[in-house]
């Protein structure tokens, strides 16, 4: 039976493969922006995160657009008006991209607006035709991806719930016996989130996990309880059997066999988040970040002979608002991971796509990169980064996957230089904001 990496992975390059031959048959531009939806899409576990998402993209899309040409309308002719109102609108998604539920819509907002902006700032007909292709594509994407999950394995909801919970039941009872556990502390809290948001998710069907949500959520306060009791002791079993009989009760509950929550009803309400829980901080620390790493990308770009025309700055800000809340200690391994994916598609670049000739063979190349790419991903324990292996082979060799086809490999290189002036100025900037902090009140 396949494993349950293997089955995303195969969804998900046949759902790429697929994208890319739909955009050449319907004879559509910008291939690797149905690519990017697919992909995007196709790293959330379940349909309910993916519907969600797929909404918020779309609409983001939309506001996107709409913001683009109303500061089009408004500033095209004066240029210190026109960066204030994108930097403007970049600070307000970023704000806003701490909404637990629609965060992802105004991250797309910013880059659907920066790409239309630069396309209509000299022709307006260039910027209408870049907005429209763009939402097509957004919406291609939505629906090939859509029919592949709902298709092919498909993943819900109630599934995926099963599923993380059965892992971490089997994880505390490990770390309760003494035992490695299989899945590591820190995995282990990022399951138990993904159960908790679950819950919150919109149920289209009356499912078990609808009707019995009240109940479910009892399950995840005690996942939370036993969790941090195996933390705080050290893997000491001094209370070896209320934890036992509470993980028991549990798999009662979420098999249907028992209903049951009298010792789970019991525990005090657990926080799910005990890591820096001020938000206005996090915002703030973001906000700023942005802002900096924006003002020195433009600064450099008036200041500077960088080629690329307003690619530049247009690349600058979409990251900016990517991993404006990020840690200022991961811009060097991410630069180093991405540089060795960008490595390693280059190379296929240079040498095996100049010898594809057909829309197929291209659709199983891609297929191939993700199956193979995912397998190696898992086995050194690196899944969390397959954003920046999807990215890399998409945006890279973006050139050779349009109708008529270019490689010219000075494109991707210039694109990687891009990224690391980009990601030094942003390391440079975070930790200039770091320990900047929200003011708290005063007690008396």
């Amino acid at each position: 039976m396949l494993k349950h990496t293997t089955k995303q992975a195969i969804k998900t390059g046949l759902a790429l493969s697929l994208s890319l031959l739909t955009v050449h048959w319907l004879g559509w531009q910008k291939s690797s922006w149905v690519m990017l939806t697919v992909f995007v899409l196709s790293l959330t576990d379940s349909y309910g995160y993916s519907a969600l998402k797929s909404q918020n993209r779309a609409m983001g899309t939309l506001l996107g657009a709409v913001t683009a040409f109303i500061i089009l309308g408004l500033f095209s002719q004066q240029r210190m008006a026109f960066l204030a109102s994108i930097v403007a609108f970049l600070m307000f998604c970023v704000f806003m991209n701490f909404d637990k539920r629609r965060g992802y819509l105004y991250n797309i907002a910013i880059t659907v607006c920066l790409v239309i902006s630069s396309a209509g700032i000299d022709s307006g007909a260039a910027g209408l035709s870049t907005a429209i292709l763009r939402f097509q594509d957004t919406v291609l994407g939505v629906v090939i991806f859509s029919l592949v999950y709902r298709l092919v394995w498909p993943t819900t909801s109630e599934s995926e719930f099963h599923r993380l919970a059965v892992a971490t039941f089997d994880s505390l009872e490990q770390e309760l016996n003494g035992e490695t556990p299989q899945v590591s502390p820190e995995e282990r809290k990022k399951n138990i989130l993904l159960i908790s948001d679950i819950l919150t998710l919109p149920e289209i069907d009356k499912t078990v996990l609808a009707e019995r949500k009240a109940k479910l959520k009892c399950l995840v306060n005690g996942l939370v309880y036993v969790s941090r009791k195996l933390a705080a002791e050290n893997n000491r079993v001094s209370r070896q059997q209320e934890l036992a009989a509470l993980i028991t009760e549990m798999r009662a509950l979420l098999s249907g066999s028992s209903n049951t929550t009298q010792a789970l009803m019991s525990i005090p309400v657990q926080t799910m988040n005990t890591l820096e829980n001020d938000l206005r901080t996090k915002q703030l620390r973001g906000m700023l970040t942005a802002l900096g790493l924006s003002l020195s990308v433009i600064a450099m770009w008036i200041l500077m002979p960088i080629p690329g025309g307003a690619s530049f700055p247009v690349f600058g800000l979409i990251v900016a608002a990517n991993v404006a809340t990020a840690p200022a200690k991961l811009a060097a391994p991410v630069m180093l991971i991405y540089m060795t994916f960008a490595a390693l598609v280059l190379a296929q670049y240079v040498f095996l796509f100049p010898m594809l000739t057909a829309s197929w063979q291209l659709a199983l190349v891609f297929f191939l990169n993700i199956v193979v790419g995912y397998s190696l991903l898992e086995k050194w324990h690196l899944m969390s980064v397959r954003l920046l292996l999807g990215n890399a082979l998409i945006n890279m060799v973006g050139s050779a996957t349009e109708l008529v086809p270019s490689y010219n490999v000075l494109s991707p290189l210039t694109t990687l230089v891009f990224l690391f002036i980009v990601m030094a100025t942003f390391q440079f900037n975070a930790l200039l904001f770091e320990r900047v902090s929200w003011p708290r009140k005063l007690t008396v």
